[in-house]
């Protein structure tokens, strides 16, 4: 498919999952990730006052090699160290974490989407639910690992880009990279949920969302702007990025795949049944 044509389906896509959500009451399911919304609230205050507020990190440079050596010291070094990189990881990778978090109410969000557009029910059982969930879990820890890679790879490039270019420059090339491969891996997880009921394999899944990157991409940019918006971001993103972007990308899916989703062999009409 044509990238912009991807685009724009990924861009239309989200207007109609808002109006999929209002007309037919699925407000409901927002609550769950108000409640994970409060829980990010109350852990970062927890953070903050028990490992950060209180530590002096003056001492760091002050601490002397003798010091360092006492094994009492080291061992908090140690910890307070493994508590931040944990801290700085998932606030970088948070947007993607919560997708993780997510995936139960996803999965059926998207399922129910494709009950609503096509008529199509899935007699799925629980064991079938539970494997469909671990599965895109598989598939998001294996694409985070990658993500991560090519951050690392970025870096490294970002820093010899320094000895040719100025900083400011490098920054705001940085600033354009950094997202971007952010946007593929968002997308591609949305898409993921519809592309388990179709019982895709992961090379599968992999050829049809290189198939339709434009989509893709326009499906993990306009998640990952959620986020991003001004003072609170954060939990307006956790709220309402995740189940905009699952419904818009099962609406999406059912546009670009021939016969739409209707065609599905693994769904049942509700006639039939």
């Amino acid at each position: 498919m044509n990238f912009f044509t991807g685009v724009k389906i990924g861009i239309v896509s989200h207007f109609k999952a808002v109006e999929l959500i209002i007309r037919h009451n699925l407000y409901f399911y927002f609550l769950i990730p108000v409640g994970l919304s409060i829980g990010i609230y109350f852990w970062g205050e927890y953070m903050f006052e028990n490992f950060i507020k209180n530590f002096d990190f003056s001492k760091i440079q002050q601490l002397e090699y003798e010091t360092l050596n006492k094994s009492d010291q080291l061992t908090d070094m140690l910890i307070l160290g493994i508590e931040l990189t944990m801290v700085y990881v998932i606030v970088k990778l948070w947007s993607y974490l919560v997708l993780n978090l997510l995936t139960p109410l996803n999965t059926f969000l998207s399922t129910k989407t494709d009950t609503v557009i096509t008529g199509n029910v899935y007699p799925i059982t629980t064991k079938q639910y539970i494997d469909d969930t671990f599965r895109a879990w598989r598939i998001m820890g294996k694409n985070m690992v990658i993500w991560m890679i090519l951050l690392g790879v970025w870096y490294l490039i970002a820093k010899l880009l320094y000895l040719f270019i100025d900083g400011e420059t490098v920054g705001i090339i940085s600033g354009i990279v950094q997202p971007a491969i952010g946007f593929y891996f968002f997308g591609f997880s949305l898409l993921d949920y519809t592309s388990e009921r179709r019982r895709l394999k992961q090379r599968e899944s992999v050829i049809f969302v290189k198939k339709n990157l434009g989509l893709t991409i326009t499906l993990g940019a306009i998640y990952y702007f959620f986020f991003r918006i001004p003072e609170y971001g954060t939990y307006i993103g956790v709220v309402f990025a995740p189940i905009i972007g699952v419904i818009a990308a099962t609406i999406a899916t059912d546009k670009v795949i021939k016969g739409g989703l209707k065609s599905n062999p693994y769904g049942v009409s509700k006639k039939e049944k």
